[in-house]
């Protein structure tokens, strides 16, 4: 009888355990190679491996906490194979919601740094090294519903979750189980440096593996399991001192310093440790998708025979399915009600406001996002942190969106490095100041050997259903085209010099996303100084032509170009009318056929139009340029001032770097096509050839005098230029190695290498 219940009582202890067998889930850190986590989770449900429990770190936290939301692994594995996922990871802001209204001229900086001005005016540099605007509002938009499905406990959620965290003042880890999942994730991942600092439940928190990257004793503390699978994807970063890559690694070193946290002695007898083999990728390459996944089913596999001999429950896949089906419909709609803005000041808030404002009560989750995307656009907040709060008792949710405004002063350092003496260096440096309306003081300036100048501006931002911005700028532009010495005998250079002034205001108004109208007033004055004849002597004085009136432009622009130089997608497209009036007065020099001042009043309209676009493959893009300008503008005194005041057609990178003659005209029709080969997202061969047709050329009748050509061939005139070579795309702009061919008298051929950014202001009639 004794032995039958000593039988029994075993019977009935071991079926306790089996059915009653908690099985808990840790996933470790290791920024880019946390996406082998979804492969782990993909092997353990093929094998029927019941999760109980998730607690993860950093980006263990993100996929653990996806997973806790309800998605399933193929909602992951789309997610992270998808052109969004890569936005969120590099701060890109997504194509379709890119404003152009608030986007700058195209400038050649390569650094952007933030200098914080205190009331002590001290000075320290701030600021994240990836823009996570992106990433806080997929985290929000994307866990809002679970969230509020599980009334924000993170017990109720598809599986229970935990998410570590930081106190760096008190050195503490933070346990994250309740309130918005997305701010629990995101805490959990906040890189120092990397991310800007978010508050959860009142305290500045961080990256969970500062302390611990991998958070067994929490999952025992927490959920008391009966079974622990550990997955730790941040092995030892290299097993050998990196030489030859050391000083590419060393940005990495503080995310480095994290992966190192993570103890796999934790995991007691009770437990399985997996560990995918990923040292062969960095922790910042968020491109090797299949890799990661691969390697983290792979790794699960070759444990399965362990995990099935200490768990002994087993889970139907498809029941799973069923469950996590039942939870996620049971999600509220993603329907809004009302807008709290945080963190800002009264007069502050009602710009935001503004900009939030919606013809309905009730608005939807695109609403927001057009708005939220404005701002992010427009780069004026050091914080940018939305969160969607449900209100069950109306059954909608309410819009909150925290600010912080970047206050800091706002430079931007660059240039380029050329074999021509045409490098210079770039700085900008911008403040900006929020009250009723937006104002963004601003000033750039370039030096260099060939090119000075300065821009400087004030743009009002006023928020509207329509938004649009008053400006007030100046600009001065210096050309020494004179100074262009070059080793190379193809490049010849110009006894040229010429400066440009213009003061004025420009009215920018919004007409969608992707375009823009621009309304423009300015009074210019200019100066060009030039070699007349032939012969020019060391003694001998320059002409001199002062140009000076106004200038009336109205255009339209449009533009999705990938690149500020060296698109290889998008379009672009702009269209501009002129109305130009002025006073010409001519200093004649030693060579002048003039003896005396000469004077002249001139007024023309001009119209230009520009189209460029790529069709885009993996391999290969296929681009077209078409460019013409039509005008009744009238010569001046000689040939040569009436040619510096000629539209030019600038093709090429160093087309605005040279004076040429055959590309100058006041109605002329540009055409060309560009060849792009790709070897990878940064390595391309350019080939580029462009044809250009002068309508009623400039000529040179007799020495200095300008006429119009009226022969009957005239407009069957056609100069071609062209260009064949290599771009490198870095973190520092482009560099290119190039031969560059133009038909024209001089300047017909040369080789041109660069680093950075060939750009430059706009000169004062452009």
């Amino acid at each position: 009888m004794a032995r039958k219940i000593i039988f029994w009582i075993l019977l009935v202890s071991l079926t306790s355990q089996a059915f009653g067998q908690k099985v808990a889930l840790v996933l470790s850190g290791g920024g880019a190679k946390g996406i082998a986590h979804i492969g782990v989770i993909k092997a353990l449900e093929k094998n029927n491996i019941p999760i109980d429990y998730i607690i993860g770190t950093s980006m263990g936290a993100v996929i653990g906490g996806f997973y806790a939301a309800g998605y399933s692994v193929a909602d992951m594995e789309k997610l992270v194979h998808s052109p969004l996922f890569q936005n969120w990871v590099n701060g890109t802001l997504p194509d379709d919601y890119r404003y152009f209204l608030y986007k700058d001229e195209n400038h050649p900086s390569i650094l952007d740094l933030k200098i914080a001005l205190d009331s002590l005016l001290n000075v320290s540099l701030e600021g994240s090294l990836v823009n996570d605007k992106v990433l806080n509002f997929a985290l929000a938009s994307k866990l809002a519903q679970a969230s509020a499905k599980a009334h924000y406990q993170f017990d109720s959620l598809f599986v229970p979750f935990r998410a570590l965290a930081s106190d760096i003042f008190t050195q503490d880890e933070i346990v994250l189980k309740d309130g918005q999942l997305a701010d629990a994730i995101r805490a959990s991942l906040n890189v120092p440096l990397f991310f800007s600092p978010i508050r959860v439940k009142g305290k500045y928190l961080f990256d969970g593996g500062i302390y611990n990257n991998f958070p067994i004793e929490w999952a025992k503390k927490e959920f008391n399991p009966q079974v622990i699978i550990g997955v730790n994807v941040s092995e030892k970063t290299f097993t050998h001192y990196p030489y030859k890559d050391d000083d590419k690694h060393i940005n990495d070193a503080l995310l480095y310093t994290f992966l190192s946290k993570s103890d796999s002695s934790k995991i007691d007898s009770n437990g399985i440790y997996i560990q995918p083999r990923l040292i062969d990728f960095s922790a910042l390459d968020f491109t090797e998708v299949d890799a990661y996944i691969a390697r983290g089913y792979q790794a699960t596999l070759d444990k399965i025979t362990a995990i099935k001999t200490k768990v002994n429950r087993r889970v139907d896949s498809n029941k799973i399915q069923q469950k996590r089906q039942v939870f996620r419909e049971q999600f509220p709609a993603l329907k809004f009600r009302n807008t709290h803005i945080v963190g800002l000041k009264k007069s502050e808030t009602r710009y935001i406001k503004s900009l939030f404002k919606f013809k309905k009560h009730a608005f939807n989750l695109e609403n927001i996002k057009k708005r939220y995307f404005r701002l992010a656009e427009a780069d004026k907040f050091s914080l940018l942190y939305p969160s969607f709060v449900y209100d069950s008792s109306s059954h909608v949710f309410d819009f909150h969106l925290r600010l912080k405004p970047d206050k800091s002063l706002k430079a931007r350092v660059g240039g380029n490095l050329a074999s021509r003496s045409i490098s210079n260096l770039y700085l900008n440096l911008e403040y900006d100041y929020l009250n009723n309306w937006w104002y963004t003081f601003a000033t750039n300036l370039y030096a260099g050997r060939f090119y000075f100048s300065n821009h400087s501006r004030l743009r009002i931002n006023i928020p509207n259903q329509v938004p649009f911005y008053v400006e007030p700028f100046f600009t001065f532009n210096n050309w020494h085209y004179e100074d262009i010495n070059d080793p190379l005998p193809g490049i010849t250079p110009t006894n040229l010099s010429q400066n440009d002034t213009k003061v004025g205001v420009q009215i920018g108004v919004a007409s969608g996303r992707k375009s823009k109208y621009n309304l423009e007033y300015g009074y210019f004055f200019n100066n060009y100084r030039y070699q007349s004849n032939h012969s020019f002597q060391t003694n001998d004085t320059l002409d001199w032509t002062r140009f000076g009136g106004q200038v009336f432009t109205l255009s339209y622009d449009r533009n999705t170009l990938n690149r500020k130089q060296y698109a290889s997608k998008g379009m672009a497209f702009r269209i501009q009318g002129q109305y130009i009036q002025g006073r010409e007065i001519l200093n004649p020099g030693t060579g002048s056929i003039f003896d005396t001042q000469q004077s002249r009043d001139h007024q023309w309209f001009r119209l230009k139009l520009r189209s460029e676009g790529y069709l885009d493959w993996r391999y290969f893009s296929l681009g077209y340029l078409v460019e013409a300008v039509g005008s009744n503008q009238p010569l001046f005194h000689n040939y040569l001032s009436s040619m510096i005041v000629a539209p030019a057609f600038n093709p090429l990178q160093d087309s605005r770097s040279l004076f040429l003659s055959n590309f100058r005209a006041y109605n002329y029709l540009a055409i060309g096509g560009r060849a792009i080969f790709k070897f990878n997202s940064q390595l391309e061969f350019r080939a580029e050839a462009y044809a250009f047709s002068p309508f009623r050329r400039i000529l040179e009748a007799t020495p200095q005098t300008p006429m119009f050509d009226a022969s009957q061939t005239s407009n069957l005139t056609t100069h071609l230029v062209g260009t064949a070579g290599l771009v490198y795309h870095t973190m520092l702009g482009p560099i290119s190695v190039s031969l560059n061919y133009y038909d024209n008298p001089t300047n017909q051929l040369g080789v041109l290498f660069h680093i950075g950014y060939l750009l430059y202001n706009k000169k004062s009639l452009e």
